[in-house]
């Protein structure tokens, strides 16, 4: 699965980003895609915020921020939708959600170390240390 190699300038919540979209989504069956500050930024928001459905398929992201939220969508240039949900019944506060299926770049992140459930047992992620701190 390929995505249009293209690239955009994404105002983040702390950052304006260049992000080479090539860098990261365009990848086959024997490769891996090329680790870029960009790609660690997507791999942080998915580690936090995200989630591996036990589809495995299918990637959600969540958050309170929806400028976040929109950042996250330009940087994988995503055509789905941002739905709205309630945090907790007792709150009137809103998250906002947006759910993809990439089975090559879900099962790359299974390689780095993310899965399903990370919530109750999240593990070291491979990531080379040059990017740690895009990752945050």
């Amino acid at each position: 699965m390929a995505y249009a190699a293209v690239s955009k300038t994404v105002e983040g919540n702390l950052m304006r980003v260049q992000l080479p979209l090539s860098a990261f989504l365009t990848m086959d069956k024997d490769s891996s895609p090329r680790w870029t500050p960009h790609l660690a930024y997507i791999v942080g928001l998915i580690t936090t915020d995200g989630s591996l459905s036990k589809d495995k398929r299918h990637i959600d992201f969540t958050s309170t921020d929806l400028q976040l939220l929109r950042t996250f969508k330009k940087c994988l240039s995503l055509k789905n939708s941002v739905s709205e949900k309630s945090v907790s019944i007792k709150s009137d506060k809103k998250a906002y959600h947006i759910q993809f299926s990439d089975v090559n770049f879900y099962n790359w992140l299974l390689t780095i170390g993310l899965m399903p459930n990370k919530t109750y047992h999240l593990g070291k992620i491979n990531i080379p240390g040059s990017y740690f701190r895009d990752l945050l």
